[in-house]
C-alpha cells in the first residue's frame, strides 16, 4: 500500500526507509465467501434434505459455517463451534 504524506513527515523519516502498514484481514469472511462462491450451502441443500423438526439454518449453511470454523481452528468438535458462533 503506498500512501502520501505530508511534507514535515516525509522529513523526520528518511525516503530510503520503508513503511509497512499491515491490516488484519479475518480468513472466515474469506472462507465463507468462497464457500458461497462456489455454490457450496446450495449444493449441499439439494442433496441433504431438510428435517421436519429443523428450524433456522439448512444443513448447507451448518456445514459452510462448521467447515469455515474447522479450517480456522483445526477443531471440528461440535460444542467448539457452537461457543465460536455464540462469540462471534
Amino acid at each position: 500500500m503506498l500512501i502520501n504524506l505530508e511534507e514535515e513527515d516525509q522529513q523526520v523519516i528518511n525516503e530510503k526507509d520503508m513503511i509497512i502498514i499491515t491490516e488484519r484481514v479475518d480468513d472466515v469472511e474469506l472462507l465463507i465467501a468462497q464457500m458461497i462462491k462456489m455454490g457450496l450451502p446450495e449444493i449441499l441443500d439439494r442433496h441433504i434434505p431438510r428435517h421436519w423438526k429443523q428450524r433456522d439454518l439448512s444443513w448447507g449453511w451448518t456445514a459452510t459455517i462448521w467447515l469455515a470454523h474447522i479450517l480456522t481452528t483445526g477443531d471440528h468438535r461440535k460444542i467448539s463451534v457452537k461457543q465460536y458462533v455464540e462469540d462471534y
